[in-house]
């Protein structure tokens, strides 16, 4: 059985580029180059910052990489950069997909408010620099909030032909860097010895009352007809009332028979048995968003609301709710999944 909790959103993991890593590797940075530039007629003599590379063909293949997912995504910040100044002195580059437009390219805009991203992508750290110079200096006091340029170089040109226009830049000290951002990776990365590494960013959990809140709106707004018909359901009356005596909330009833209702409509059966688990949740979304509910909508037959398969439902509902909270139940009972709802503060 597969359960859909209204209130919470799909899970779905977005795999950052993996090919630029090894491409920025084998490119073999060897310095950073800083400047203005009067290529970019639109701009007025921007400055710039270049990662020299001694492999020309694998530097150019890494900025076209980055020229593609600027192309690709609406704003001028595709690629983050950031530097690192350590205790030790000098900085370090940090280099990596920006999540926003990350997300952007490979999420549909119509399910970008309906789902929860998990972010997994390397993190490129291309050079350590030890001295700090004066081009970096005036690059940093001269870049913020101003448009500047992003670029690959040879030791004997610059590849402004696959430069990239940025908006955004970020400068860290050591002791400033939180233990989930992007860029501390690079400590942990230098005590594993490691020299490549992955960020995975987690979604933030949802408080008991925004969850709460958003099942009633979105059960509004996908099946407005469906509760209504189900007041004047008389199985499902029946059967709200017994399950409630059994200590069933109101709203797992509720969601459960709209699950039904759903299920029967995307694969004429119940506790959607027809779908592959892994895609389960976006199929559900997709139909829910795709499919705007009318009168003349199908109805299943008043047999599927019997309390036996609301039930059913229900606990395949808790179980989909709190796996997602993070708390996989092990006891799948129904009166000990309700006993951790309750606990958790999922009364209302």
């Amino acid at each position: 059985m597969i359960g859909f909790d209204f209130g919470i959103k799909p899970k779905i993991m977005i795999i950052g580029d993996y090919e630029y890593l090894e491409l920025i590797h084998e490119g073999k940075p060897i310095a950073m180059l800083y400047g203005q530039t009067s290529y970019f007629r639109l701009l007025n003599e921007p400055f710039y910052v270049a990662i020299v590379f001694e492999n020309e063909e694998k530097g150019r293949e890494c900025f076209q990489h980055f020229k593609k997912w600027t192309d690709a995504s609406s704003g001028y910040d595709a690629v983050s950069l950031s530097f690192i100044e350590p205790k030790t002195g000098g900085y370090i580059v940090c280099v990596y997909p920006e999540f926003e437009s990350l997300i952007e390219r490979c999420v549909p805009k119509y399910q970008r408010s309906e789902i929860n991203p998990q972010i997994l992508t390397p993190i490129a750290f291309p050079l350590t620099v030890d001295k700090v110079s004066g081009g970096y200096l005036k690059f940093k006091q001269q870049v913020s909030n101003k448009p500047f340029i992003f670029c690959g170089s040879s030791k004997e040109k610059v590849f402004w032909d696959i430069a990239i226009q940025k908006m955004k830049v970020e400068f860290y000290k050591e002791e400033d860097l939180t233990d989930n951002s992007p860029e501390s990776a690079y400590f942990r990365m230098k005590a594993s010895r490691s020299t490549k590494h992955e960020f995975r960013r987690k979604p933030l959990p949802e408080s008991v009352e925004n969850i709460s809140k958003r099942r009633i709106e979105k059960l509004r707004d996908f099946l407005p007809i469906t509760l209504e018909r189900l007041e004047y359901t008389p199985i499902f009356k029946d059967s709200r009332t017994d399950l409630k005596k059994n200590g069933f909330f109101d709203w797992q009833i509720i969601q459960a028979a709209c699950n039904i209702v759903v299920s029967f409509r995307l694969c004429n059966c119940i506790h959607y048995a027809t779908l592959k688990t892994k895609s389960a949740q976006m199929t559900i979304l997709e139909h829910l968003l795709n499919e705007v509910e009318r009168p003349d909508t199908i109805y299943p037959p008043e047999h599927f609301f019997s309390k036996e398969n609301l039930k059913k439902q229900i606990v395949a509902d808790m179980l989909e709710l709190l796996t997602d909270i993070g708390d996989t139940p092990k006891n799948k009972q129904d009166k000990a999944l309700l006993k951790e709802l309750s606990r958790r503060g999922f009364t209302d």
